[in-house]
């Protein structure tokens, strides 16, 4: 077999975001995937997936972030994009900075509004295409460098208002992922202005007023948006933003292989629910 380095995946990329040559002081994370041996290519799930490792993935090529193959009908091409920005780059998004509302808010904000949110690339796969704020928040989590959204931004609150009303996925094919953003800073302020121009502290300090709920595990309060009046919560040591209840500790999000339904699960109790619990 005759392996050669090869560009083309990239420079279609490229040609497909071209807007992204107007971004000044951001870089693009691109990657590299190697020809599988005969090994690799006889344990392919199916004939198709050895028919591609064989007769595709078969150069150096020097392409987009990262790339994912679906697995099996309950596995969405966004739930493939992430698991592949995971596995090649060790890195890990927040769901705000995925939504297609905070994105578009980013590139709107950075003078390209025209740069797609996803494109399909010259392989069939579905690429999304993920800029990172120059505010973004950065920690570590388990080896995995994750990133937040800036508390009280605007694009965070559009994103957030996307992910309540829920998100529309195409679920057939393979998905990749090409991230865009800054260079890196150092750790953003500690004074983060919230909704209203409140900050951190002074919504700590009326959290009496959601005294009637369900307690929150510790780091957590409470927000009202101010675009919708909802409330949603906020880590103030990681800087997550969700709408959805957070865990308590012990408890983990999984999604059953047999009927793709959410359940949750607390190992050392040995306890599972479909209902997301409180305590």
């Amino acid at each position: 077999m005759h392996v050669a380095l090869r560009a083309y995946h990239l420079r279609h990329a490229v040609e497909q975001c071209s807007a992204l040559l107007q971004l000044e002081d951001y870089f693009c994370l691109a990657g590299v995937n190697v020809p599988y041996n005969e090994g690799e290519i006889n344990a392919g799930a199916d004939k198709d997936e050895k028919k591609w490792r064989r007769s595709v993935a078969n150069q150096l090529d020097v392409c987009v972030t990262a790339y994912g193959r679906r697995e099996g009908e309950e596995t969405t091409l966004f739930d493939a994009a992430q698991k592949s920005l995971g596995q090649a780059c060790g890195m890990c998004l927040s769901e705000v900075l995925w939504q297609e509302a905070a994105q578009s808010c980013i590139r709107k904000s950075l003078g390209v509004p025209e740069l797609p949110l996803h494109f399909v690339d010259s392989m069939n796969a579905k690429i999304y295409v993920v800029v990172l704020p120059e505010d973004a928040s950065l920690t570590e989590e388990g080896g995995i460098l994750a990133f937040h959204e800036a508390f009280g931004s605007d694009y965070a609150n559009l994103g957030l208002e996307a992910d309540a009303e829920g998100d529309d996925a195409d679920d057939t094919g393979k998905a990749g992922t090409s991230a865009t953003g800054p260079p890196a800073t150092d750790a953003p302020k500690d004074r983060s202005e919230g909704p209203q121009d409140k900050t951190v502290s002074q919504w700590e300090a009326e959290q009496d007023k959601f005294a009637d709920q369900p307690k929150l595990p510790p780091g957590w309060i409470r927000i009202t948006s101010r675009n919708t009046g909802k409330t949603y919560f906020f880590n103030k040591e990681t800087q997550e933003s969700s709408f959805e209840f957070p865990l308590p500790e012990g408890w983990v999000k999984q999604v059953s292989k047999s009927t793709g339904k959410t359940y949750y699960f607390h190992a050392r109790r040995k306890l599972s629910t479909f209902v997301r619990p409180t305590e």
